[in-house]
């Protein structure tokens, strides 16, 4: 029989329990990584997870980034022009 956990049951204690479905490539693509990585696979998708939504959250707490594709501007040196541009600089 196997002896509890005490230390698990303290890292688990405010996890929830998701079932997800992959394919079989991403899978075994997922299972070499976590092997490679010497972690779990659902450490793995517990970190990406983590990486995606706090990537998601900073977009949308920019809101210039919402203007992005708004302007249609012709400029192809807008990027690297854009104080003179915005401000009229002649650096």
């Amino acid at each position: 029989m196997f002896e509890k956990c005490a230390l698990c049951d303290i890292i688990y204690r405010d996890m929830k329990n998701v079932l997800i479905r992959l394919d079989e490539q991403t899978y075994e693509q997922l299972k070499l990584k976590a092997k490679g990585a010497h972690t779990s696979m659902a450490g793995l998708v517990r970190e990406a997870t983590t990486k995606y939504l706090a990537g998601e959250s900073l977009r949308a707490a920019d809101p210039i980034l919402a203007l992005k594709g708004k302007a249609g501007g012709k400029r192809k040196d807008a990027a690297a022009k854009h104080d003179k541009y915005i401000y009229g600089r002649q650096d």
